[in-house]
């Protein structure tokens, strides 16, 4: 039997904002205003990974701006097709100066597999990429093989 590791949810933010002002707003009438964006993996429920097949990591991006995203997925360091995940489109909640999407991964329980997976952001607002890890293990009989 396949489990994962839990620590519920895992965050990471790219520090802090760039530009002088409100999102879309500028002094001199061009938005320079960028937001980086926070990313937070939602790892499976302990009954979802007991019960079904299919687990699913859900990787949330918020507190973004421009809406402008790349958000993908690497197993093991290596970059999954796009038919291999789903991505939302960015939205903006009432009253928010900023966007937030997410991103779905379906992976399939494998005995006797351990595995990182990585939810990679890229975004106006740094040079590099964000990247977020979620290792799996196989516990065997209540023993972790790390």
């Amino acid at each position: 039997m396949v489990f994962f590791s839990y620590s519920h949810i895992i965050s990471i933010s790219w520090g802090l904002y760039s530009g002088t002002t409100t999102p879309g707003e500028s002094e001199h009438g061009t938005s320079d205003y960028t937001s980086p964006p926070t990313v937070k993996i939602i790892q499976p429920s302990a009954s979802q990974a007991s019960t079904s097949h299919f687990l699913a990591l859900t990787c949330l991006v918020s507190e973004f701006f421009p809406s402008n995203i790349i958000v993908y997925w690497k197993k093991d360091g290596q970059r999954l097709p796009s038919t291999g995940y789903t991505n939302s489109p960015a939205w903006k909640y009432t009253g928010s100066s900023t966007y937030s999407m997410n991103s779905r991964l379906n992976i399939t329980k494998t005995v006797h597999e351990e595995s990182t997976y990585s939810c990679v952001v890229r975004h106006e607002s740094s040079e590099m990429p964000l990247e977020m890890n979620f290792w799996r293990f196989l516990i065997v009989s209540g023993l972790v093989n790390l």
